[in-house]
C-alpha cells in the first residue's frame, strides 16, 4: 500500500510531476500536508525534489478530519499567496502556466464534466465568479463544468478562509472539504471573489482507483507525453 502520490507512472510519481510543474513556472517552494503513510513521502521526495525546497507538515488527525482541516495544518507556514494542488492528478502542465499568468487574485481550474461519477460541480455567473461549488447540484441549476483540483489563493483570501474554517472547528466541525469553504468563504466576501478559468479542453484525470491508475497510463499519459 501507498499513498496516492506516490502512484508512478513510467517510473515518476504523481507528486514528483507536480513538483516539476510547479518549478518549471517559477515556483521554488512547496508545502506538503501528509498523514497517512506520509514516511513514504519523505523517504521518497525527501527535502528537495525536482528543483523544488520541499517542508513537510503532518496532519496528525488525518484519520477522523477533512481536506481544510489539512491545508490549515500549514497555516503558519503560509506568508504569501499560494497554489494548492490536489496530490492525486496527472494533468498536463499547461495548466500550471494558465493558472500562474491569470488575472485573478483568487482562481480555480474547471474543466469539461469528466464523468467519473465523483464529480465536484462548478456554476458560475456572468463574470465567472463561482455561485455553486459541490458534489450535487441545487434545483433547476445546470453545471458549466467541473472543479479539477488546482487553485490560487491571495493572502488576504487566505485570511478569510482560516477564519472561516476556524469558526467550523470551534463547533466540532472538521471534515470539510477544502473546496467547500472556498466556496463558502468566496459568497460571504464580495471583496475577494474567487473565479473560474476555464480549460475546457485541458488533459488531466485524479486516480482514485485501480481502472483509474490503468487509464491514466495507457490513455492519457500518452498523450501528455505527445503533447
Amino acid at each position: 500500500m501507498i499513498p496516492k502520490g506516490l502512484i508512478e507512472i513510467d517510473g515518476e510519481t504523481l507528486l514528483e510531476r507536480s513538483l516539476k510543474n510547479l518549478s518549471m513556472h517559477g515556483i521554488q517552494r512547496a508545502i506538503l500536508v501528509i498523514g497517512h503513510l506520509g514516511d513514504m513521502i519523505r523517504g521518497r521526495l525527501n527535502e528537495h525534489c525536482r528543483g523544488m525546497e520541499i517542508t513537510y507538515v503532518e496532519n496528525q488527525k488525518y484519520a477522523t478530519t477533512g481536506s481544510m482541516y489539512s491545508f490549515s495544518t500549514a497555516r503558519e507556514m503560509i506568508q504569501d499567496d499560494v497554489l494548492i494542488l490536489d496530490g492525486d492528478l496527472l494533468y498536463d502542465r499547461i495548466a500550471i502556466r494558465k493558472i500562474v499568468e491569470s488575472k485573478f487574485e483568487n482562481c480555480t481550474i474547471i474543466t469539461n464534466l469528466s464523468g467519473s461519477g465523483d464529480e465536484v460541480y462548478v456554476c458560475t455567473d456572468g463574470n465567472d465568479r463561482l455561485t455553486w461549488l459541490g458534489k450535487k447540484l441545487p434545483d433547476h441549476r445546470s453545471p458549466q463544468g467541473e472543479f479539477m483540483g488546482i487553485t490560487k489563493l491571495s493572502r488576504r483570501f487566505l485570511d478569510r478562509l482560516f477564519d472561516e474554517a476556524d469558526q467550523d472547528y470551534r463547533q466540532a466541525l472538521s471534515t470539510y472539504f477544502f473546496e467547500d469553504v472556498v466556496f463558502h468563504t468566496n459568497l460571504r466576501h464580495d471583496d475577494c471573489p474567487v473565479h473560474a478559468i476555464y480549460l475546457n479542453d485541458l488533459k488531466w484525470m485524479d486516480i482514485d482507483k485501480e481502472s483509474d491508475y490503468i487509464r491514466a497510463s495507457t490513455v492519457l499519459y500518452p498523450q501528455l507525453t505527445e503533447s
